[in-house]
């Protein structure tokens, strides 16, 4: 039973053991234990400042993100518009130009076939002018003959002249 009961220089021993080991621990290494906890709890708090700002810039960074996101999306639906809008603006404009250039074509083809047509009655009026003319010849050479015979001539040639023509 003597290991049950502990005798009293034992405890009385182990009592003064403690303390000088505390005693020890107090005057040489407590004050650095308390430095080092202390240093490190300032490293966690400054840890936790750093993640909590971090965290805003992110935030932040986020929001700026989105803004440009939609700015940009707003230029490109204004750069895409500006695109549209010259689109039919050169396409008006093209079709313009195109309707001009016909109807200048369409005018000077008027013009043209008008002068065609003046020359073409022109060289119908020279020729009847010049049938005329061999027509009056003839006729003017057979006057001393019959009066019947002219007629009959002057049918003949100018049924001649127009089958020419």
């Amino acid at each position: 039973m003597d290991l049950l009961t502990p005798d009293f220089g034992l405890i009385f021993w182990q009592t003064i053991t403690l303390l000088t080991v505390l005693l020890i621990l107090k005057k040489f290494a407590w004050k650095p234990i308390l430095n080092m906890i202390e240093s490190r709890e300032n490293d966690i708090n400054l840890s936790l400042e750093g993640a909590a700002k971090a965290r805003k810039l992110s935030q932040e960074l986020t929001a700026q993100k989105g803004e440009l996101i939609l700015s940009a999306n707003k230029e490109r639906e204004k750069i895409l518009a500006e695109a549209i809008s010259l689109k039919n603006s050169i396409i008006e404009d093209a079709k313009t130009e195109a309707k001009r250039l016909v109807s200048e074509a369409i005018t000077q083809s008027r013009e043209l076939i008008h002068t065609e047509r003046q020359e073409a009655i022109n060289e119908i009026k020279s020729q009847v002018s010049i049938l005329a003319i061999n027509i009056a010849e003839k006729i003017l050479s057979e006057k001393l003959s019959q009066t019947s015979e002219n007629e009959t001539l002057i049918k003949r040639s100018i049924a001649n002249s127009f089958f020419k023509l």
